[in-house]
C-alpha cells in the first residue's frame, strides 16, 4: 500500500482498498500510506483515496509527526488543504512540543500559515 500510495498508482491503490488492505498499516517507520505521501510526493488523489477509505488524518509517527506537519515541511500546500478539510488537527504537538502552526511559521509557509489560521 505504501509504495502504490506515494508513487500515486491510483488504480493500485483502490485496488488494496477493495481488497481489504488496511490504509493504516505501518512501515518500519512507523509511517502510515498517508505519511508517506505527505513525505514523498504529496499526491492528493492518492491521500484523498485514503482518507475517504478511512486513514487517520491525525495520525503520529514515532517522533509525533503528523501527515499534516509533514505535509507543512515539504510545502505541499494543496495537501495541507485537503488534510485540514477532512479533520486534521494543526494544534497537535510532536515529542519535541512543537506543532504543525509552529512549524509553518519557523519555515516561513505563508500561505500554508494562512490555511492553518483560517482553519474552522
Amino acid at each position: 500500500m505504501h509504495w502504490a500510495a506515494a508513487g500515486g498508482h491510483l488504480p493500485v491503490v483502490q485496488y488494496l482498498i477493495q481488497d481489504g488492505c488496511e490504509v493504516d498499516v505501518l512501515d518500519g517507520t512507523s509511517w502510515t500510506p498517508l505519511m508517506s505521501i505527505s513525505v514523498l510526493t504529496g499526491d492528493t488523489a492518492a491521500a484523498s483515496l485514503l482518507i475517504k477509505a478511512g486513514a487517520d488524518v491525525n495520525v503520529q509517527d514515532r517522533d509525533g509527526k503528523t501527515p499534516l506537519m509533514v505535509a507543512v515541511l515539504n510545502n505541499y500546500e494543496h495537501l495541507v488543504k485537503v488534510l485540514l478539510e477532512n479533520g486534521a488537527d494543526p494544534n497537535i504537538q510532536n515529542q519535541s512540543g512543537v506543532s504543525a502552526v509552529e512549524m509553518a511559521r519557523a519555515f516561513e509557509r505563508k500561505n500554508i500559515i494562512s490555511l492553518l489560521m483560517n482553519k474552522d
